[in-house]
């Protein structure tokens, strides 16, 4: 089967039988930030997961550095996940994923002090010393005894009991009014999953009859990472997120087999939920959810996820019932969410009841989101009704419903900006209405379904979108060359910078839907550090394009420039472009960034630096004399956000280098 992006496993993947063209390597996370480089097994310190595409099947001569320094060693190497462990070379700085490509973006990594344990169900001391040789017997050593900065690897094996120190509570892992101890920023407490093994918790309808994880009472800085749960129901979610600063990543997540109102429930702020797999609902209930909103929920972040095979009714697959508490900018992003095989048409979101707020839909693939196959009105995939809902560059493929149902509707006392998003509709599914409330509206593609196409729409997109397959089985929802979306978007790159595949969106050429058009191989990319911190200044080695927060690459675009030959990069000569602030090639003017323009000639004499805008147009240019290396520095404050081209010319050079700026 193919298609084009299909989250399995905690992971973005491409499978099926279409020529790969080699791309640059883009990473979207990292499991974990921080620890300690030494310890652990064989002394290499801490196991560390990115996820991201194009490292390629096998890792041949690709390497990842940390720092600068190469890792100790590689338990997974995929072309969207490589596991790796840090070593003694590592240093704090970024991760850096290396291959005959060029080098990907940075993710932001401080080495510290810390702990490593382990635990196995199957060590045969009983409770072991958590050393990789003499492993802990049960989690509920390591609950007993860790402190803020310690990891804990959980090898293979079911884990169904209770291990926290609160007893009376129906999940293997609570911290329920237990007093324990909260990580810090920079000072994680990790549970994760031993690499290439399944670790898993379970809900055995015993004790343990909801689910795997509560943390709570202001238990926060924990990460749960690679771990699988089996979890029930019985009116609790499997997790709990009810206390702030913790995350949720690369985990397998089964549920929601009765009642349960969430499969993850969220009544905490400042979260991360990236990378999981989340599926096997059975209880038919409309009244469950995917992940369930509840109380004061700011700075959610919900991406990457792959959500499939849920059977809630028609759910919806996200719910916010949050009284009149608000929910300020929750981003669900990245995402592949596969609404078929629930008994009714699975909605996508319902933003119920709040005290106002902003959410964030953008860059995900939805498909066959309901509205209701019974002749219900009320039922839409994505209803508003309270707050500000922005929906941007989605893809909804065959969404479906009955009645007068829509894909999105708005109600009195909410508002909502819905640009960019392509709708495929069957059915009776109609596309967008304002039921009441206040709607903006502009450069949405619309296809098939009911209803005609909304009247609001400044830049509508009435026609087939193109998609490289629009089967209902094996679709592949990226555009082709001769898509009427490409170029026709509405400029969303303030919210949404990047698509969904990390490709960068470029104002005045942005495509409408969840993929941007580009010729594969020659992409621009734009991925920015989701973990918000500014690391050191990245490698900047001959021939790359460099920076400090992971954004960017040669573009593939290829101006028009009047003055360039054809050049050549040798090992006598090199350029590098350096955005000196936020990345790899990328400058933001309106933030005082410059680029540097950084030359080495193996001769000396006068060299002259000239940057064209896409258009062909002259827009500065400099001399340099009697040198054989240097910097320009060149700072576009009235320039529009695009690609430029950097030319440097002199004794023995003619190079180019593309600038991305981005305001």
């Amino acid at each position: 089967m193919f298609k084009r992006l299909l989250m399995v496993v905690s992971f973005f993947v491409v499978c099926g039988s279409s020529v790969v063209m080699a791309a640059r390597p883009v990473v979207f996370f990292s499991d974990l930030t921080s620890g300690p480089k030494t310890g652990g097994k064989d002394n290499n310190g801490l196991f560390v997961t990115v996820t991201g595409k194009n490292f390629g099947a096998q890792r041949g001569s690709s390497a990842v550095t940390a720092g600068g320094g190469a890792v100790a060693g590689y338990a997974l190497w995929s072309d969207t996940k490589i596991t790796f462990q840090m070593g003694a070379a590592a240093a704090t700085g970024n991760i850096i994923v290396k291959t005959a490509e060029g080098s990907s973006n940075g993710i932001a990594f401080t080495v510290r002090d810390g702990g490593i344990y382990f635990v196995s169900a199957t060590s045969p001391n009983n409770p072991g010393s958590g050393t990789f040789q003499d492993p802990w017997r049960s989690p509920a050593s390591f609950f007993k005894n860790y402190k803020a900065g310690d990891t804990c690897y959980i090898r293979a094996g079911t884990y169904p009991g209770r291990y926290g120190n609160q007893t009376s509570r129906p999940y293997n892992i609570s911290f329920y009014n237990t007093g324990s101890a909260s990580g810090a920023a920079g000072n994680e407490v990790a549970w994760v999953g031993y690499p290439n093994e399944k670790a898993l918790f379970v809900a055995d309808d015993n004790t343990v009859y909801n689910g795997a994880i509560e943390i709570t009472s202001g238990v926060q800085y924990h990460v749960f990472s690679n771990l699988h749960i089996l979890g029930r129901g019985d009116g609790r979610e499997q997790v709990r997120l009810y206390a702030e600063n913790n995350k949720l990543v690369n985990c397998n997540i089964e549920g929601i087999k009765t009642l349960s109102y969430g499969m993850i429930g969220v009544t905490a702020s400042n979260l991360k939920i990236w990378g999981n797999e989340l599926y096997g609902a059975e209880s038919g209930n409309k009244l469950d959810h995917v992940i369930y909103f509840q109380g004061g929920t700011d700075n959610v972040d919900v991406g990457w996820n792959y959500i499939h095979d849920n059977d809630i009714a028609v759910g919806p697959v996200f719910s916010w019932n949050l009284g009149s508490a608000s929910s300020n900018n929750t981003r669900i992003h990245d995402n592949i969410i596969d609404c078929r095989n629930s008994s009714d048409a699975l909605r996508l979101a319902g933003i119920w009841s709040g005290g106002g707020g902003s959410i964030y839909f953008y860059n995900n693939e939805v498909i066959e989101a309901g509205a209701s196959l019974n002749n219900d009105n009320a039922y839409n995939a994505i209803y508003v009704g309270f707050g500000t809902a922005y929906i941007y560059n989605n893809t909804f493929f065959r969404s479906r419903g009955a009645g007068s149902s829509y894909v999105i509707n708005v109600y009195a006392g909410a508002s909502a900006q819905v640009k960019n998003n392509i709708f495929y509709n069957q059915g009776n599914c109609r596309y967008v209405n304002l039921a009441s409330g206040s709607l903006t509206i502009d450069s949405n593609a619309y296809y098939g379904g009911a209803g005609s196409v909304p009247s609001g729409d400044a830049h509508p997109v009435a026609a087939l979108p193109e998609f490289m397959s629009a089967s209902a089985t094996d679709w592949d929802l990226r555009l082709k060359a001769s898509s009427p979306c490409i170029d026709k978007g509405a400029d969303t790159v303030a919210v949404a910078p990047k698509d969904i595949e990390g490709i960068a969106r470029l104002a005045g050429k942005i495509d409408i839907g969840a993929y941007e058009y580009y010729t594969p191989g020659s992409e621009p990319v734009v991925v920015e550090n989701p973990s918000g911190a500014t690391p050191p200044a990245a490698d900047t080695g001959s021939g790359s394009v460099t920076g400090d927060t992971g954004a960017g690459s040669e573009t593939t675009e290829t101006p028009q420039d009047p003055a360039a030959t054809d050049p050549e990069q040798t090992a006598q000569s090199s350029l590098t472009v350096i955005g000196s602030v936020r990345g790899r090639g990328i400058v933001n003017p309106e933030r005082g960034e410059t680029a540097t323009i950084r030359f080495s000639s193996p001769e000396s004499g006068v060299f002259g630096c000239r940057i064209y805008a896409s258009s062909g147009e002259l827009v500065w240019e400099k001399q340099l004399s009697g040198v054989s290396a240097g910097d320009f520095e060149w700072f576009p404050r009235n320039m529009a956000s695009g690609i430029y081209t950097a030319h440097v010319k002199g004794p023995s050079i003619s190079l180019k280098k593309k600038i991305a700026v981005l305001r």
